[in-house]
């Protein structure tokens, strides 16, 4: 496993400066995080407007925990976080970055799906953001299913997972139709979905199932 030793000073509105600790040079998120101190800067504004305290938040694919650590302080000690990273190197950076964030947050070395079991998964190892279900994918993972995690409450749900949206979304159905105060961050990449063997228009149609208003975020044009 290669070793994290620097690290990134992320500086947001609103929210108490923290550090990040990354990847080695070459690997695309944190060589990002490391030159501009923030990622998705639109998405990161809506987290910041959508997270209050108390909230209980799921990071799915949290990757080496940018999301998650920003979550944590903006639902502060009465909130809730639970991150799931299988990837094991991104896994051991979440888990670095969120030592100090207290009993709410939970960081699980898991994937998230349709039902409970094990997937197959792949990476690039320029982009540990591209972790990703693959059929004879080198790395056996645990899954667990959103809604065997038995919340009381939910009201963000982010999914970021080259993929397998689809999946994470049909395992959460019954937690979201529960929690209609839920919001739901997922990314719609319709190669990456095919990828997984699903499709945008499976995507959009459990979306539309939800019942709940949707918005297509233009990162490029901040809107």
């Amino acid at each position: 496993m290669r070793s994290a030793r620097r690290h990134a000073r992320i500086t947001l509105p609103g929210v108490a400066p923290f550090s990040l600790a990354l990847h080695p040079p070459g690997e695309l998120v944190s060589d990002h995080l490391a030159s501009h101190g923030t990622w998705e800067p639109f998405e990161t504004a809506l987290v910041i407007d959508l997270v209050k305290p108390g909230s209980c938040v799921v990071d799915a694919g949290a990757n080496l925990g940018y999301y998650t650590c920003l979550a944590a302080r903006l639902a502060g000690p009465e909130g809730r976080v639970l991150a799931f990273e299988p990837d094991p190197e991104n896994h051991a950076l979440l888990e670095r970055n969120a030592a100090d964030l207290g009993s709410g947050v939970t960081v699980y070395r898991q994937a998230l799906g349709a039902r409970a079991g094990t997937a197959r998964l792949a990476d690039d190892r320029s982009n540990k953001g591209d972790v990703h279900l693959e059929a004879d994918g080198p790395l056996v993972v645990p899954v667990a299913r959103g809604d065997d995690l038995d919340l009381a409450r939910l009201d963000l749900l982010k999914i970021d997972t080259q993929g397998a949206e689809v999946q994470v979304l049909t395992g959460f159905r019954d937690t979201l139709q529960a929690n209609p105060q839920a919001r739901i961050i997922v990314e719609a990449w319709p190669w990456g979905l095919a990828r997984a063997g699903d499709s945008a228009a499976a995507l959009l149609e459990i979306l539309e199932g939800l019942a709940r208003p949707a918005w297509l975020i233009d990162h490029q044009a901040h809107a």
